[in-house]
């Protein structure tokens, strides 16, 4: 169990019915809701509560917790540790809504076989009393107590950022595989080893279908692709790092808190080419090493390194057969990649621009429909202080005249929040027609691409000069830069040689 998310919005309405909508099989007994009189009207009720507090922009907090697959949830335990989870974060006064959900997400059900569990919490920020909580710090304690919790009910423990000891007064180096990956794209050309895997036509389902058995099928079946599986290369300054503050974990909490690394998949024609074997995560599947440890057991080092000889065993009989030194059926044309790579980069780079672009606007809005509330409250202030000064405090005049203008302002306030849902909508869906797609190597490589090979000399016009071209050249106005090597030639300048004056010759007397 694990806090996955935690998000904030203004408005309930869409959140509730996300979450309560009649594609997701959410059944009558299979949620639960929290100081909430009637569920068909709780985005309404929760709406109507936070009115009370004026200054709350956003009163609607989500919580997504998610379960690992393997898992043995049921319904009844996922929501005592969603009333657990409020407790602990001090919300349990609060309205919330607890919905698990167990329907069908892109075909693939919850389950063993399947993807992850998850619970969906909506919560509402202003307490019945109309003072709003301002969850400083819910994410660390949040996932603190996800953690707790799952130590309580016999969940699986997934360490995080602020729930593990071992992130706890230890900073972490990532494996050294970055760099490596960055050179094989951006110089070599190459496509990575998981890049290549996915985009050959079933390999994939033969990884599935080996790693059912056993180990020994799942390194053939990689073997048989010339991977060979291994472990991380301990010559790195992160492997030396993460030795060290390994050592410093164990021998302050014991041997179960050592720092570990997952396997590596190692090309075995071209040992350079190295990617960690996680890299074929997908949201719905996970390769890394503790997932296969929890399906096939621990793998012996022994049981690696027979693989690896075997692989490259059979790599070198290829390489004298006459075979390229490649995995066999995969790309091989590095100019097409290295476009890629520069493309990717490129359209993430703008993505990135985007987002920051719509932050900034979506922030302009917040701000201008914040400065009009706060100018409305402030007016509405004064004329209460006004009224009770002209017809006293107690005055029943003073006091209808201000339910009567206080309604008129919680109406002006009404229409605001809508202004601002509309300008919001109208930017989310701006935003998402103008947004830069990310390419991705599948779908690349089936584009037709007009590469010219670098051999190819490049071809060259005729010189055009003044007797056979009617155009005039346009003129050149850079600068010309200039070396020892090319520097221009000047045309010399002489100077005319004067005879050197003789005295002139006086007459004789």
């Amino acid at each position: 169990m694990i806090v996955a998310k935690i998000l904030r919005s203004a408005g309930f309405a869409d959140v509730v019915n996300y979450v309560l909508g009649p594609d997701k099989g959410v059944k009558p007994g299979q949620f639960q809701a929290r100081n909430i009189v009637d569920v068909g009207r709780a985005a309404a009720e929760m709406e109507l509560l936070a009115r009370r507090n004026h200054r709350a922009i956003d009163p609607c907090c989500h919580i997504i917790v998610s379960w690992s697959k393997d898992e043995d949830v049921t319904i009844p335990r996922q929501l005592a540790s969603g009333r657990k989870l409020l407790r602990a974060l001090g919300l349990s006064d609060h309205q919330a809504l607890i919905v698990p959900h167990h329907e069908p997400k892109d075909g693939i059900v919850p389950g063993p076989d399947g993807r992850h569990y998850e619970m969906h919490i909506i919560l509402n920020r202003i307490h019945p009393d109309g003072h709003a909580d301002r969850m400083s710090h819910s994410f660390p304690r949040a996932e603190t107590a996800a953690y707790r919790i799952s130590q309580e009910m016999g969940f699986a423990t997934v360490p995080g950022r602020f729930n593990s000891i071992k992130n706890k007064g230890t900073k972490i180096s990532k494996p050294g595989l970055g760099a490596r990956i960055g050179s094989i794209k951006g110089q070599t050309g190459q496509a990575t080893l998981a890049d290549e895997l996915r985009d050959r036509p079933g390999v994939m389902h033969q990884l599935r279908a080996a790693r059912k058995d056993n180990w020994v099928s799942l390194l053939r079946a990689f073997a048989a692709h010339g991977i060979v599986l291994a472990r991380p290369p301990a010559d790195t300054n992160a492997a030396l790092s993460r030795a060290i503050a390994s050592a410093k974990l164990v021998e302050k909490y014991g041997p179960d808190f050592a720092l570990k690394r997952g396997l590596v998949m190692v090309d075995a024609a071209n040992p350079s080419r190295q990617i960690k074997l996680s890299s074929l995560d997908s949201p719905y599947e996970k390769w890394g090493e503790t997932a296969l440890v929890k399906e096939l057991g621990p793998v012996p080092d022994v049981m690696l390194v027979a693989a690896a000889a075997d692989a490259h065993r059979k790599a070198a009989a290829r390489r004298v057969q006459g075979e390229p030194g490649v995995v066999p059926g995969l790309s091989t044309n590095p100019v097409a990649y290295r476009d890629f790579a520069i493309a990717e980069q490129k359209a993430k780079r703008k993505l990135a621009e985007q987002i920051a672009a719509d932050r900034v606007k979506r922030s302009a809005i917040y701000q201008g429909i914040k400065q009009q509330r706060d100018s409305a409250l402030l007016i509405a202030r004064m004329r209460r202080l006004m009224l009770r000064g002209f017809f006293g405090r107690r005055s029943l005049v003073a006091s209808a005249i201000n339910a009567l203008l206080d309604h008129g302002l919680d109406l002006k306030l009404a229409a605001l929040r809508s202004e601002r849902d509309t300008a919001l909508t109208a930017l989310k869906d701006v935003a998402a027609r103008e947004r830069a797609a990310v390419p991705r190597w599948a779908d690349w490589k089936r584009q037709p691409q007009s590469v010219e090979p670098p051999d190819t000399p490049p071809t060259q016009e005729p010189l055009r000069t003044a007797a056979n071209s009617s155009v005039r050249p346009r003129p050149h106005h850079k600068s010309p830069i200039f070396s020892a090597a090319n520097a221009p030639r000047r045309r010399p300048t002489f100077k005319p040689v004067t005879p050197p004056s003789r005295p002139r010759p006086t007459p004789s007397r």
